[in-house]
């Protein structure tokens, strides 16, 4: 970037913070002037005050253009919600939507050539929050910043990318999922199914529109820093071990290896490590990876929210134990769409499966193998007629009829609390015994250990 770029990126940038612990509305640009005199339409949807932002404060108007949104200057706006927690913590919401895929083009491209590095090496990002009740030009702007991605995270963007090609050049776009990489994915684009389908260049099946985003806890991540960066605070942030010598599954593959084949005893030992209780293997396949307290994590699990599960087997290769999600929030279910769901986000990460197996009854249990896994697309569509059904109970409150193991291949709800007395705040006013979604025990047989 020659140096009048720079300083016009630098003006771009100065003139965007000072929303920063402001609003719109308070900052009167004369923008903002030209959509009130001309009564332009910023819509009433998710991605409205995007839209308003870009035209009432930046004076850009509404395009379909493959450049970045601030052309020539290389610098792409997002406005991107934050939720308040419990706690009065603000988190990212939801993923950050990047472009719109072009499957054809996609194909034919290389990363260093790519329309995804052209139009989003560094993006603005404006953190607002999300107040349903708020109109535009009063929603509050807690953070302002630049993030370039292929600066913090070049690798494993690359890689990511890379694999949604893959895909796309075998033929199978229409099997790509979110859960398939660990930072950049693939999300549906479309109001509906049927209006969403589009060709792919090498199969005559039709498959979702999709577009590049960062995934919902990489852009957890990016709000984190950025803060933290605000702030002037060093994050604390673990990395691990050989991160420049190894991708992220040949360095977790090489922690568990030495430990194949030995009984969780003999783990133990060798870890100088003993605990007891139910959650024993879970304790002990997360101090493999190097995690000595329960809620200690490293950089590359916290922003691709990699789940690590633990899986038993009987000496006759059945295992006896269905797998546990986040309980149901009753009164979050019932205001959230599916792939801004709890659910949705689990099932679109990344697991490490730890497989133990028992040889004989009463022996001990023997580390047996170790893998990667997400769930397939086909399988994820599935589950999400379940927590569609589910939702649907929960709005009428029927706590009573939700779906069985009986009833579906993959996933079912049941209870899940410490005992009877453990409840959970319903939309009706009341409390009802908490209620969780668990993978089916012979869906995890055949398509984790078996497949």
């Amino acid at each position: 970037m020659d140096e009048n770029k720079e300083r016009q990126f630098d003006k771009i940038v100065v003139f965007a913070m000072k929303l920063e612990g402001s609003t719109v509305g308070k900052q009167n640009s004369p923008y903002s002037i030209i959509v009130e005199s001309v009564g332009e339409e910023t819509g009433s949807g998710k991605g409205s005050f995007g839209q308003y932002l870009e035209k009432a404060y930046f004076g850009i108007r509404t395009n379909n253009e493959s450049r970045p949104d601030f052309w020539p200057i290389p610098l792409e706006l997002k406005a991107s919600p934050l939720k308040r927690l419990k706690n009065g913590d603000l988190t990212a919401k939801e993923r950050i939507v990047l472009n719109i895929i072009n499957y054809r083009e996609m194909a034919g491209e290389t990363f260093e050539n790519s329309h995804f590095k052209f139009k989003n090496e560094s993006i603005l990002l404006v953190w607002y929050v999300h107040d349903k009740n708020l109109e535009n030009p009063d929603k509050e702007i807690d953070l302002v910043g630049v993030w370039k991605c292929l600066e913090e995270d070049f690798e494993q963007i690359k890689q990511d990318w890379e694999t949604i090609k893959a895909k796309i050049c075998s033929g199978h776009a229409e099997d790509i999922s979110e859960g398939d990489t660990f930072l950049l994915g693939a999300c549906t684009k479309g109001s509906t199914a049927a209006t969403s389908l589009v060709q792919q260049p090498f199969s005559p099946v039709l498959a979702k529109q999709r577009a590049l985003c960062f995934k919902h806890g990489y852009a957890s991540h990016i709000y984190d820093v950025m803060q933290s960066r605000r702030a002037r605070k060093d994050s604390e942030i673990r990395f691990m071990a050989n991160k420049k010598e190894r991708n992220l599954e040949q360095a977790v593959l090489a922690m568990f290896e030495p430990y194949i084949g030995k009984t969780s005893a003999q783990i133990e030992d060798a870890l100088d490590y003993h605990v007891g209780g139910k959650s024993r293997l879970a304790y002990i396949s997360r101090r493999i990876i190097g995690f000595s307290k329960k809620n200690e994590s490293f950089y590359e699990f916290d922003v691709a929210n990699i789940q690590v599960k633990t899986i038993r087997l009987e000496k006759n290769g059945k295992n006896r134990e269905s797998m546990s999600f986040r309980n149901v929030n009753f009164c979050e279910i019932v205001g959230q769409d599916w792939e801004d769901s709890d659910l949705y986000e689990e099932l679109t990460s990344k697991f490490i499966m730890v497989i133990f197996r028992r040889e004989s009854d009463g022996m001990d249990y023997v580390l047996d193998n170790v893998r990667f896994w997400n769930m397939s697309q086909k399988d994820i569509d599935v589950c999400e007629e379940v927590w569609e059904k589910t939702k649907y109970l929960v709005m009428y409150g029927d706590y009573n009829h939700f779906p069985k193991e009986s009833e579906n291949p993959i996933i079912h709800v049941r209870p899940k609390g410490k005992n009877s007395e453990d409840l959970m705040a319903t939309p009706q006013g009341g409390f009802e015994k908490k209620k969780c979604f668990f993978l089916n025990r012979e869906y995890i047989l055949q398509n984790v250990v078996e497949k």
